[in-house]
Order: structure tokens, then sequence, then C-alpha cells
């Protein structure tokens, strides 16, 4: 499978991209797109104009076929993502969302294929947002319960690790990213990315130790 990994960052983040999101990322192709504007805080009016740029550079993505993995420049990547979703691939799995506080989606990664389903799912979400002012993950919420044609599902917490507290203690030898999220400042979020860093190794020294064989591949879902 070739996924292609899509991010937006504005220049604030250069260091966070660089230190947590790029080294791991090996064989997926990585494209940022650049937001020229200082880093807002969650529900500002910037924020909100980035999350109209993020969904409409999505809903674009879908018009081609292909596999895509966006995700938040908040990130740290301990493993490339491609292996485990083209251990998914025979699924047919059209899309797949950071799983957040009981069951809730999380629009700060989406794994999505490009087909006629998502970019229609997009662009409902885009006018969603333009209708009713929701943020990005308000408007997702809401067109999922709509029941849309689509195959889709929560990534397992084990692999994808929100930064919501009771999340974060979640981070395994097989865990493939972990996301800096709910927090207030970007040197909070450093700060967690590094934490998560030093608890993956100490997770991974622990099982070494003691005798348990990491997996190489995850096949656990939902």
């Amino acid at each position: 499978m070739d996924l292609k990994i899509i991010t937006c960052i504005t220049p604030d983040y250069v260091d966070m991209l660089h230190r947590f999101l790029l080294p791991e990322v090996t064989t997926s192709e990585v494209v940022i797109h650049w937001v020229n504007d200082p880093w807002a805080q969650h529900g500002s009016v910037p924020f909100l104009h980035r999350a109209f740029f993020k969904m409409r550079q999505l809903r674009e993505y879908a018009k081609t076929p292909g596999h895509y993995l966006f995700c938040d420049a908040d990130q740290r990547f301990f493993r490339d993502p491609g292996e485990y979703f083209a251990s998914r691939e025979s699924e047919d799995l059209d899309m797949a969302f950071m799983n957040e506080m009981k069951g809730q989606v999380c629009t700060g990664v989406i794994y999505f294929r490009g087909n006629p389903a998502t970019e229609a799912f997009f662009a409902s979400v885009v006018d969603s947002m333009e209708k009713r002012l929701y943020a990005d993950q308000g408007a997702v919420q809401f067109m999922l319960r709509t029941d849309p044609p689509l195959k889709w599902e929560l990534l397992p917490v084990k692999l994808f690790v929100s930064g919501w507290k009771k999340h974060r203690i979640n981070i395994q030898p097989e865990t493939i990213l972990y996301h800096a999220n709910w927090t207030d400042t970007l040197e909070d979020k450093v700060q967690k990315l590094e934490m998560a860093g030093r608890t993956h190794e100490s997770a991974k020294a622990y099982d070494a130790k003691y005798g348990r064989v990491e997996p190489k591949r995850d096949f656990s879902h939902g």
C-alpha cells in the first residue's frame, strides 16, 4: 500500500515536525501544507479558519483514489503507520478516526481512502461547518450521526493514543503514534511529546527485560 500522510502546520510547529513527526516515517510519503499564521488557541477564530482549510484540503484529496492519513502536527510517530493500514487493506475500510473520550472521534487523526463516498462526506462536513458554524470535529460528529454510506471505525486506542488524560497511559511498545492534544500552550505540547517518547522507551525496555515478544504487526482494531 502507498500511504500518503498529510499535515498542516504553522511556522510555530516546524521544530515539532522535525523532532517528533517525521523521524520514524520511513516508507510513507509526507505532504506538508504550510499555513502562515501564528499558533492559535483551540476554538479561536484563527483556529477555526485552519479547520476550514484542513477539511477543504481533505475534500480535494478524496477526489483521487488512494490511501491517506491526515495528522495534526502535534504528534509523535513511533513507527511508520503504512504497515498497519496495509494489514487492513482487504477490509475496504473507507475512513477511521482517532478514538477519544468514550468513543468520540478526534479529527486530529483521520485515515481515508479517496473515493466518491469520502469525497461526499468531506463535502458535507465543509457545508455543515459553513452553515452551522461548527468546528471540524463537531461537524464530523454531526455528519457521522446521519448514517453516511461509509464503512468507518474508530482506531485502536493502544496504537493511536490521544493526549486525553485517561488515554495517554496506554502507550505500548506497539503504539504507532501519540497525539499531544488537550494542551494549552506549545510548550505543553513539546513536554507531552517528550514524555510520550520516554514512556514508549520504558515500555519497550520493560518488555525486553521480562520476555514479552514485541509484535511486529498488530491486527487488533476497534
